[in-house]
């Protein structure tokens, strides 16, 4: 490492930049994920564009292996590295709303918390993530589901604009009339350093309906089932999630218990009929909220996805219709996975 390039980083930085032992150097390198956390040579926390060029000039000129931290949810360890991290969270994680245009200007370390509540404030929403306490810049660049999908598309539909630090250092403003591939590159994939995202923002009602639904395992079929019936007529502002959870280390007698959240952006009495065909399945209960506040919507599976603990995901994409025997294959391995790992906590498979 040299002295002197670190002294000229450090001179020319309005942001930080720290090593182990140091102050914040623990919350620049901790994680949603204990699993992913790594001990890195130097954290910066930059306040501006610029630093983030020079960040990354730097990390290049001492051959620093670069991590970008933006939310740190990354399960896979993206966000962490033994080498340099740039960590967009301390600073650049402020959210502004035009209403008047219905654009968001959104840090590139913002978390979707901060992002929902100025979008609120105006009648206003896009479409975020299903976890409030995730960052917008993971969930973008990945293309981004969210509960308003529906009606708006996936996140990266909702892209305007980007402001981009290439390999290079150079900084970028990329649209679909400016540098269009760069754009569309972003939209589902990551070719530099997001700092600021300017996101379309849609009229959004103040109240919504949601209700948690449960069922046993022993009706999966009719379960599996009455999904598909359901995704037959859902409309554009209807969306669920449900999955297999294994609650404990030890199996319940019962088995896995299955698990829904069903959304309706409208009252809840157009909610509860248009779930007519989920509520027949036969749920052996139910939690509704009748008027949630939307603002509220994206906190609703904060605990279920809080930080700590060592996690562990894997993702397949799945044909269009649920099969039976995939969902039968897939609590089968949820048991196996249980019977051979006896220390989980949790054991599931969402959709």
């Amino acid at each position: 490492m040299s002295p002197s390039a670190l002294s000229q980083l450090k001179s020319t930085l309005s942001g930080e930049i720290v090593g182990p032992g140091e102050e914040g150097y623990d919350y620049g390198i901790a994680r949603w994920s204990d699993s992913c956390s790594k001990p890195a040579t130097y954290v910066i926390f930059p306040k501006n564009t610029e630093d983030v060029a020079a960040a990354i000039k730097f990390g290049r000129s001492e051959g620093l292996e670069l991590a970008i931290c933006g939310g740190g949810h990354s399960w896979s360890g993206a966000s962490s590295t033994t080498g340099l991290v740039i960590h967009l969270g301390k600073y650049l994680n402020t959210a502004r709303c035009d209403p008047n245009e219905r654009l968001l200007y959104v840090g590139g370390g913002a978390l979707w918390e901060t992002v929902d509540k100025s979008a609120y404030e105006h009648g206003l929403a896009t479409v975020g993530g299903t976890v409030n306490h995730t960052g917008v810049g993971g969930l973008t660049l990945g293309g981004g589901y969210g509960w308003l999908s529906g009606r708006h598309g996936i996140t990266s539909d909702n892209l305007v604009q980007i402001t981009v630090v290439l390999a290079s250092g150079e900084i970028v403003t990329a649209s679909e009339t400016e540098h269009p591939d760069l754009f569309w590159g972003c939209g589902g994939s990551n070719f530099g350093v997001v700092t600021e995202f300017v996101l379309k923002a849609h009229p959004q009602r103040p109240t919504v309906f949601v209700t948690m639904l449960n069922f046993p395992v022993s009706k999966l079929e009719e379960f599996v089932e009455g999904v598909e019936n359901w995704f037959e007529t859902v409309t554009p502002d209807e969306a669920c999630a449900f999955g297999f959870t294994q609650a404990g280390p030890q199996p319940s007698p019962d088995g896995p218990s299955i698990q829904m959240i069903y959304f309706y952006n409208g009252s809840p009495e157009d909610g509860k009929k248009a779930a007519e065909k989920l509520y027949a399945i036969g749920p052996t209960s139910e939690m509704p909220f009748n008027e949630l506040p939307y603002v509220q919507l994206n906190s609703m599976m904060n605990q279920a996805s809080a930080h700590g603990g060592r996690k562990y995901m894997k993702g397949v994409t799945l044909q269009p219709k649920l099969a039976l025997e995939t969902a039968k294959a897939l609590l089968a391995a949820m048991a196996e996975s249980v019977k051979d790992n006896p220390g989980f906590l949790v054991t599931g498979c969402q959709f």
